[in-house]
């Protein structure tokens, strides 16, 4: 077949829609993937937003607002609250409510209860039971635009907590100094300078300027992969469909030397092997027209030849009137070749198109020998010729009779054809228990024939070339024991002797008869 043309790829519907397909079925899952990453993505957001903070400062807040609440009760405690600006705690009641009034989420609720289940050990969550009432205290995450925390602290204490009737808390100054301390030695958190790219390490490094850029980049390389694998998978499918309509369509024109492209079955896959298989289709339609042409051309030589002696004889007479009846029997006698040739032919046709129809009985093997070697005998005798008969096993088989003694009989003729006089036609009937099938063995002590003809001499109209001069007949006889041994579910097979001579096999599927 001729070379692949990229020009006739790329102009076939078959390879776009293949191309859409795929390129669909990619946007797809990518889409289907990306939304359900994105869809976490923000639900891992939206639950860091709602993440109470459990920054050390944190704790030094809630620390102070329990106090509060220990000392000073819940409204010294709500005082305590509207005064933060910053970092401002939150304290649920009982009834989750807060005491500003200020919205809670259930997920929040959620988080302060898993902090409070870690132990003591956590600072970031208080719970503090006062008359009755519990309190919970926690700080949420706060605004990172809030930058100020030093005036946060100012206000976090309610301005008569040291009047407060259980008296003022002395070991709290030192912890409100420590704290403002410790604010004020806190770097701030805003960026030193506009070319300085250092900055507090609590919020990380400044993200380049070209971040925006890369998820566009990703999007493109992802894009153009998914064409570029879109276009490979397109080609790797439509390249071998298109070889194979090439393929049919010389052999539609009626060249059957049309091969598919042997470069394609480097990939072995169900396309591959049916473009092996059409090539064996091909192989096999080739054969079988050529034995068509053969058997032409061989029909046509043995009809031609009787033909051409009718003729010569129809000359004769006007010739020579006087031996009319002579020349007549002549073409009495050709006439009569002509008939059986072509009845032999309609046969061998009726058989290989499977329109043989006749009634199948139970056949005694036994009994069908017996009959048919009686008139095999009379042949042999008269090349002065023996056939001897062994029936080691009796068996029977359904099949068609007049078939089965026809192609027996062919075969028995064959071997009185090509045996010299005075030799011995054996024929042996035996079965076999294991394969459950019946044996006839039929050897002559011909010439034989060469091993690469054995399976040749089953064909119309063959002739080895030992006995193409000598033989009579057609070449039909063995063709129609075959085609009749296959029609009856058996097998055929033939194979040279060691002391010389030429032996069919014929196996049939039959039962064993018990000795009587």
């Amino acid at each position: 077949m001729t070379g692949f043309s990229f020009s006739r790829l790329f102009l076939s519907r078959l390879f776009w829609k293949f191309f859409a397909s795929i390129l669909l079925a990619q946007l797809a899952a990518t889409l289907a993937v990306g939304g359900a990453i994105w869809w976490k993505n923000r639900q891992n957001t939206e639950t860091k937003i709602e993440l109470i903070d459990t920054s050390p400062r944190a704790s030094d807040a809630i620390e102070s607002a329990s106090a509060t609440l220990q000392h000073g009760g819940e409204a010294a405690l709500k005082q305590l609250l509207a005064n933060m600006k910053h970092h401002r705690v939150y304290a649920v009641n009982r009834a989750q409510q807060e005491l500003l009034g200020r919205a809670v989420s259930l997920s929040m609720l959620e988080q302060v209860r898993d902090q409070l289940q870690r132990g003591p050990e956590s600072a970031a969550v208080k719970e503090i039971m006062l008359d009755g009432e519990r309190y919970l205290l926690f700080l949420p995450q706060p605004d990172p635009s809030h930058v100020n925390p030093l005036r946060d602290f100012d206000h976090m204490m309610p301005r008569d907590f040291d009047q407060h009737p259980s008296g003022p808390r002395s070991e709290f100054k030192p912890r409100e100094r420590e704290y403002k301390e410790d604010l004020l030695n806190t770097p701030p958190l805003h960026v030193k300078g506009e070319g300085d790219k250092r900055v507090d390490d609590r919020r990380g490094p400044r993200p380049p300027k070209n971040l925006l850029l890369a998820p566009w980049i990703l999007i493109s390389a992802a894009v153009t992969m998914s064409l570029l694998f879109a276009a490979v998978l397109a080609w790797m499918f439509t390249r071998p469909l298109m070889a194979l309509q090439q393929a049919f369509t010389a052999a539609a024109q009626g060249n059957l030397q049309a091969r598919f492209d042997q470069r394609q079955h480097w990939i072995d896959d169900e396309l591959n092997q049916l473009g092996q298989n059409f090539d064996q289709m091909t192989a096999q339609l080739r054969a079988m027209m050529q034995q068509q042409t053969k058997l032409m051309h061989d029909v046509s030589h043995e009809l031609r030849s009787p033909l051409a002696r009718m003729q010569a004889a129809i000359g004769l007479i006007h010739q020579q009137p006087e031996r009319t009846l002579t020349y007549i029997d002549r073409i009495e006698r050709e006439s009569t070749r002509m008939d059986h040739l072509i009845g032999e032919l309609l046969t061998l046709a009726r058989l290989e198109a499977g329109a043989i129809q006749s009634a199948t009985e139970t056949i005694h093997i036994s009994e069908v020998m017996e009959t048919l070697l009686d008139d095999m005998r009379f042949e042999a005798e008269q090349q002065a010729q023996s056939l001897v008969y062994s029936l080691r096993d009796d068996f029977r088989l359904s099949a068609q009779l007049d078939l089965l003694v026809r192609a027996i009989e062919n075969i028995v003729r064959n071997a009185i054809k090509y045996s010299p006089s005075g030799s011995q036609i054996e024929i042996q009937v035996n079965f076999n228990q294991e394969t459950q099938c019946g044996w006839i063995h039929i050897s002559d002590q011909g010439p034989g024939v060469p091993e690469a003809d054995l399976e040749s001499i089953f064909q119309a109209f063959y002739r080895s070339q030992q006995a193409h001069h000598t033989a009579t007949g057609h070449g039909l006889g063995l063709a129609i024991a075959r085609q009749i041994i296959h029609h009856l579910q058996g097998s055929i097979k033939a194979i040279n002797r060691p002391q010389g001579g030429l032996s069919i096999s014929i196996r049939l599927p039959a039962q064993l008869l018990p000795d009587l």
